[in-house]
């Protein structure tokens, strides 16, 4: 943890950031974000994804609700989810234990062979892996840090993979609210694969549990 925090803070330290007014501390912005994803453990959540053309109508959605729990080696997550975010009829179960993959749908339409689709919609890997963000710091070409609204915006370019990532932070509770990937396809043009995130209390993913396992109860009666 200590290494990390230093390499971190070395990297850092050498960046020359844009977008600064009002004036910020990028530095121990980051940190804090990369130290809560190190340190928090379970996660619940709602979450948005969504991929396209950039200013196009996307081509696929996908809203759910669910717990993911990682330590070092091990993962495991259970979501109820949907194409529309008020209605999460369908179940997914994922367990990474130690490179070894489990994954299990429960859906009137979508099928087994759906399994890795959702379930990089529905976890975004800066949760599995919060390493990543060091190595998206490492092989940057340039770092833009902005305040919007409620929080702040880390925006990492790649020219070489012709990508540039776009993080968002809570300012006051230092959570991961937003996860954007713009890659260049054919004719230049910008794909966009996007996830956002509301982290829930215990009271609140309890409430929103039960309303996703009746809906889940209602369809699969119907369905049988």
């Amino acid at each position: 943890m200590k290494a990390n925090f230093s390499l971190l803070s070395i990297i850092l330290f050498s960046i020359i950031l844009s977008c600064q007014s009002p004036a910020i501390n990028e530095q121990v912005l980051l940190n804090e974000l990369y130290n809560n994803l190190i340190e928090q453990r379970k996660y619940t959540y709602e979450v948005a994804y969504s991929e396209g053309f950039l200013n196009e109508k996307p081509s696929f959605i996908l809203f759910g609700t669910g717990k993911l729990t990682r330590n070092s080696d091990r993962s495991i997550s259970r979501f109820y989810f949907g194409p529309k975010a008020h209605k999460k009829e369908h179940a997914f179960f994922a367990l990474n234990n130690a490179g070894y993959y489990t994954e299990q749908i429960k859906s009137t339409i979508y099928e087994e062979s759906s399994a890795d689709v959702l379930a990089d919609s529905l976890q975004s890997a800066i949760l599995l892996n919060p390493e990543i963000l060091l190595n998206l710091i490492e092989t940057k070409d340039k770092l833009e840090v902005c305040q919007v609204k409620g929080g702040l915006q880390f925006e990492f370019y790649n020219k070489t993979m012709k990508r540039h990532l776009i993080i968002e932070s809570d300012k006051e509770n230092k959570l991961l609210s937003k996860v954007s990937i713009h890659q260049k396809a054919y004719n230049n043009r910008d794909y966009v694969r996007s996830w956002s995130f509301n982290f829930l209390n215990k009271d609140e993913y309890q409430v929103q549990l039960a309303i996703c396992e009746k809906q889940y109860e209602d369809a699969n009666r119907l369905f049988l």
